[in-house]
């Protein structure tokens, strides 16, 4: 279960590094730099599950398991932060 939450959080992480980690530019380059972040890191997730499932080496259940904790951990904090 632990490669499926590592798998997220690093799309997660590119996603943010995208987004986030270059100076201060105008609100629409900051929009295209997000959209492009969120693009970057659903194709990531869909191309790390396909190799992490495809290779083998890890059984599919808990992937698939790991995947589906670390999302609705990440909704229930975006959801219930105070």
């Amino acid at each position: 279960m632990l490669i499926g939450g590592i798998i997220i959080a690093s799309g997660y992480w590119l996603a943010a590094r995208r987004a986030f980690g270059r100076r201060v530019v105008a609100p629409t380059a900051a929009l295209g730099a997000i959209v492009l972040g969120q693009v970057i890191k659903w194709v990531w997730i869909g191309v790390a599950l396909v190799v992490t499932i495809g290779s083998g080496l890890f059984p599919p259940l808990a992937v698939l398991i790991g995947v589906a904790v670390a999302l609705v951990s990440q909704l229930g904090g975006l959801l219930f932060e105070h």
